[in-house]
């Protein structure tokens, strides 16, 4: 039999992670759903348990592997996700506390910091973004001010999509749209904005380097191999945020 290349997507998505194995023609040849992990422990306030969400993630992949025709070479995998969630890893990749959800409210309060430092015309001129307090920087000041003990151990801040990469290759690394929901990226330099990171009061170095999406990161870690059942060194590439991926579906490619 000759061997059909296909594309992995991994979709982490507000309820729930789908898995799903495309061929070339973009017939569907695999599909896993998990639920996505949340917990609400305050009014306002949601998180996802960031070892939780990988397990769904990865349960995920192993069952599309599994149902996969036999001879069937997977070319690439690409995690995409919701925008503004995300958490702080130690130097080691662990995760320091849950990822804050994109919809979780305990930030908005930051609003006023933008308007009082950078206003939104240069926020909007250097981000591309508006003034909202979903934005992920308005949760990294959050845990800063309210969790330093966390934030002392934090060697990066990754977005869902970013915490998936670091699980599947052990490499920190995040796309262009999904570090443009940090409100701290400059869409037109694509790269991270000194000005707003200053204003934010966050360090660049907890900003894990960005590249356009589609672009190769690493190999399929052996780790990673050993709980989805695929082949260690498959190409894991750079995904991006769920919102524009759907519009390039909704366009016709």
């Amino acid at each position: 039999a000759v061997a059909l290349d296909c594309l992995i997507g991994i979709d982490a998505g507000t309820t729930s992670v789908r898995v799903g194995a495309f061929a070339p023609d973009g017939r569907l040849l695999a599909l896993a759903r998990r639920p996505t992990p949340t917990d609400r422990p305050r009014p306002g306030w949601a998180e996802h348990d960031a070892d939780a969400l990988w397990r769904a993630a990865a349960d995920g992949l192993r069952e599309v592997a599994a149902a996969l025709p036999p001879g069937t070479r997977v070319a690439g995998i690409a995690p995409a996700s919701v925008g503004e969630a995300g958490l702080p890893v130690d130097r080691s990749g662990r995760a320091l506390r849950p990822i804050i959800a994109w919809f979780d409210s305990r930030a908005v309060g930051y609003v006023r910091r933008w308007e009082e430092t950078v206003g939104a015309a240069r926020l909007y001129a250097v981000s591309g973004m508006t003034m909202d307090g979903l934005f992920g920087a308005n949760k990294m000041m959050w845990v800063r001010d309210h969790e330093p003990d966390v934030w002392a151990q934090a060697a990066a801040w990754l977005s869902t999509e970013d915490w998936l990469l670091l699980c599947l290759t052990g490499r920190a690394a995040t796309d262009y749209s999904m570090a443009s929901r940090t409100l701290l990226f400059d869409r037109d330099r694509g790269t991270w904005a000194e000005g707003l990171l200053e204003a934010a009061g966050v360090e660049a170095r907890l900003m894990p380097p960005a590249g356009q999406s589609g672009t190769l990161l690493a190999g399929l870690s052996a780790e990673a191999a050993s709980v989805t059942g695929l082949p260690a060194g498959t190409p894991v590439v750079l995904g991006g945020h769920d919102h524009l991926c759907a519009s390039f579906v909704a366009r016709g490619g």
